[in-house]
């Protein structure tokens, strides 16, 4: 561990646009930043929620492993996430180390932590890269938002097929929709999930297509960016991206159990992905989403008699600690960052 801890933190210092800054300004941006995220984050978590906290005191030791269980699959989410971005850099950058993609992937969160669809998370990532890789690195990014948003919607519409199968009924009062709207919903679902499979094969040469573009630098650099990203590796891509799903839905599954859940596992798999899959396509900053990630999960869990207590206690923990822990770390590594 204590190697890992150095290697980390030679890979952060070592290369030159990665050096702090010893400016007064440089230091005191970067202190304002800090503190801006901080506050931000503190007024957002504690404005309604100070009765969660209070029940985190009161776990039985036999909650608290699931909740352990939870923390310690932050480190496999992020571990996927930073070899996914691996793969990507490697294309241009051979020796780019895993250190530098976790490290990048840190500052990500938090730069992205109070942007529209956490858009900050490419200047976060990028700013990690050499300046001649910074361009290319917007393609990949946009690639592998891509990537893992099918891999929700291939598994958002599973979810969907169970509940038609199994809870047909129950969604539909549940909601108050008729059969026919979950059906014309259900062949939505289906559509998306074949053609955005071509689409992002096709993406590439769509680029190409505008070659108005191509006379300008840094829209060729973007391109080239997405002419790196071949089917192999757009594969290994979706391939890391469902494995980092699996994981989120397993921390999500641990914490409904430490929250008092006592249903099946089918059912809550399938509450889990229907929530991921109705998130994902809402709009939000991430830390306004707090609010609007609890009530989809009360909303789809209510249907099921789920208390609204256990799908808004462990919705909330779940992005505490995949998102907003991560934040907080990410902060130690943009402080090392030149501006």
């Amino acid at each position: 561990m204590r190697t890992f801890a150095i290697r980390l933190y030679k890979s952060l210092v070592k290369p030159a646009y990665n050096r702090s800054d010893s400016s007064a300004i440089g230091f005191a941006l970067k202190a304002v930043f800090s503190l801006f995220i901080i506050g931000y984050i503190l007024v957002k978590l504690l404005g309604d929620n100070l009765s969660f906290f209070d029940y985190l005191k009161e776990l039985t030791w036999k909650d608290s492993i699931w909740i352990v269980l939870a923390l310690a699959g932050m480190w496999v989410n992020l571990g996927f996430e930073a070899t996914k971005w691996l793969v990507m850099v490697r294309k241009s950058d051979a020796d780019y180390p895993f250190q530098q993609a976790l490290v990048s992937v840190f500052a990500g969160l938090t730069a992205g932590i109070f942007t529209p669809n956490r858009i900050g998370d490419y200047a976060g990532r990028i700013a990690f890269l050499s300046p001649d890789l910074r361009f290319k690195a917007v393609a990949w990014l946009f690639v592998d938002r891509l990537c893992q948003m099918l891999v929700t919607i291939w598994m958002g519409t599973l979810s969907f097929e169970y509940f038609w199968h199994f809870h047909q009924l129950s969604i539909a009062n549940g909601i108050h929709v008729s059969l026919e709207t979950l059906l014309l919903f259900r062949y939505f679902l289906w559509t998306v999930t074949i053609l955005l499979p071509t689409g992002l094969l096709i993406l590439p040469w769509a680029i190409q297509s505008f070659a108005f573009f191509n006379r300008y630098h840094y829209f060729r650099k973007i391109y080239l960016g997405f002419r790196e990203l071949s089917p192999k590796i757009l594969l290994q891509i979706v391939g890391l991206g469902f494995m980092r799903y699996l994981a989120f839905s397993l921390q999500y599954y641990f914490l409904l159990i430490a929250f008092g859940y006592e249903g099946s596992f089918l059912l809550a798999l399938a509450m889990i992905l229907a929530v991921f899959l109705v998130k994902s396509v809402i709009p939000s900053i991430t830390l306004t989403e707090l609010g609007i990630r609890e009530s989809v999960a009360m909303t789809i869990m209510g249907v099921f008699a789920v208390s609204g207590f256990i799908a808004f206690s462990s919705t909330f923990l779940l992005y505490l600690i995949n998102i907003i822990l991560p934040a907080l770390v990410g902060l130690v590594f943009i402080n090392r960052l030149k501006i």
